[in-house]
């Protein structure tokens, strides 16, 4: 699914700025919704939800992206764009004390992971350009191998290995190394970040930030912090729990 990409810039210096933007993301399906629905789920799943819209603050090395939660419940079908932004939270990050801290909601439980930075081999295409709203970007792409334990027809474990494919689009003139979903680690400002499910593409973007939003680029308070392996740990517990509820 293409769309065209209108950004607005509210401070047009794109040279003497420093590392402090709002940036305002769309999240939308990369293709129909229902090329990834299975058919059992196809009656209670809101294919009319097509948008959720996400924001990420930055300030130098340290950086916020956050779901705008403005969705309304039109219906009692899932909304399985809404379920995603639950699944990714919120993302704080600071590129110079190496960290991440992420609080988010998995199967009705909220956790808050503290790790230190995901790092992301990306391979820079220098002849493969685009224009945004007349910004000359470039295409990066950043290839991730996926393993996932499957039972199979003998009830044996299998490790099947799947390449997981981000691809990003990124502005050199603006110079704000982050994007959404916490990628960065590019030249530039990510103004587009696909997956094999969603595209998240930049919508509006604000340079001049007063105080009160500046103050919200801060880690999220929990009671209990998770290592990555720790949080894994406990969604596999979760999910077999889950599993076996519905068995029963």
């Amino acid at each position: 699914m293409k769309k065209t990409l209108i950004i607005t810039l509210l401070f047009l210096n794109l040279v003497s700025f420093s590392q402090l933007g709002q940036i305002e993301y769309v999240a939308s399906f990369k293709n129909k919704a229902s090329d990834y629905i299975n058919k059992e789920l196809e009656n209670i799943v809101d294919e009319n939800a097509s948008e959720i819209f996400y924001t990420l603050l930055v300030n130098g090395n340290q950086s916020i992206f956050f779901c705008e939660n403005n969705l309304q419940k039109k219906s009692d079908k899932l909304n399985l764009l809404y379920i995603n932004s639950k699944l990714i939270g919120t993302i704080y990050k600071d590129l110079e004390g190496k960290i991440q801290i992420q609080n988010k909601t998995v199967f009705g439980e909220e956790f808050t992971i503290k790790d230190s930075l995901l790092s992301y081999n990306w391979e820079i295409d220098d002849k493969e350009t685009k224009l945004i709203d007349n910004m000359l970007c470039y295409k990066a792409i950043n290839r991730q191998i996926i393993e996932k334990k499957i039972e199979n027809e003998k009830n044996e474990i299998e490790v099947i290995k799947k390449e997981k494919n981000t691809i990003a689009w990124y502005c050199p003139s603006i110079n704000i190394n982050a994007g959404p979903l916490g990628f960065y680690g590019l030249p530039g400002l990510i103004l587009i970040l696909e997956d094999d499910i969603f595209v998240y593409q930049a919508k509006k973007i604000n340079f001049k930030l007063d105080k009160k939003t500046i103050n919200k680029i801060k880690p999220p308070k929990a009671n209990r912090f998770l290592t990555n392996k720790e949080f894994q740990l406990e969604y596999k517990k979760l999910k077999m729990e889950r599993e076996n509820m519905l068995k029963n």
